[in-house]
């Protein structure tokens, strides 16, 4: 009987379990690249760090894991606003160099 229960209650929180472990797994991920970033800053100075951490790879790491939590037709309509955010970022980079 508790066996049943377990069985059902690890069905009904599948799911929950399920984003925990993406949830887990992209702040992970996301601090690796964070920590590689910041060390690649530190070997090739801060303006070519600054232009190699604009790079939409860490926009790629986010985009992976909203598409496997919310599903790919949300992560496509999440991309709309890209090209915009990645403007105004440029322009911040390229105002903090001068």
């Amino acid at each position: 009987m508790k066996r049943l229960f377990y069985l059902w209650l690890l069905n009904k929180y599948k799911f929950l379990l399920t984003v925990l472990h993406y949830l887990l797994l992209s702040v992970v991920l996301s601090g690796l690249l964070i920590s590689f970033f910041t060390l690649l800053s530190e070997r090739l100075g801060t303006r070519l760090g600054g232009m190699v951490s604009n790079l939409p790879s860490t926009l790629l790491v986010s985009l992976l894991f909203i598409a496997l939590t919310k599903g790919a037709e949300f992560a496509s309509a999440a991309t709309d606003t890209v090209p915009l955010g990645m403007i105004l970022s440029t322009l911040f980079l390229f105002t903090f160099l001068l």
